[in-house]
């Protein structure tokens, strides 16, 4: 919840794709690499296998989010790199070294 006036005696809820820290004034978009649930704080990392771009932001729900692609896998909302060689990555692979089926 959130105040922006001075000596109010209710504050204002924060809305989905936002957060809001303790004694906020106001509503903060929600950051990179995750999503914010309305009424939650901070944010919620992404799901495994999944990705935003650096610049995406104030996304709502886990399915805002994208898969990861084929032959790279996905960590803590991020491509983090190509597949192991001799390894298959599949979409929405958060392992290097892992078929993960």
């Amino acid at each position: 919840m959130y105040q922006p006036q001075e000596g109010q005696d209710q504050c204002n809820h924060c809305t989905e794709s936002h957060y809001c820290p303790l004694g906020a004034e106001e509503m903060l978009e929600c950051l990179a690499h995750s999503y914010c649930l309305m009424y939650r704080r901070p944010t919620t990392t992404l799901q495994k296998g999944t990705y935003t771009e650096d610049d995406v932001r104030s996304l709502r729900k886990p399915s805002d989010c994208q898969v990861c692609p084929i032959s790279k896998y996905c960590t803590d909302g991020r491509v983090t790199g190509d597949c192991g060689a001799g390894y298959l990555c599949v979409t929405g692979s958060y392992q290097a070294y892992s078929d993960n089926t």
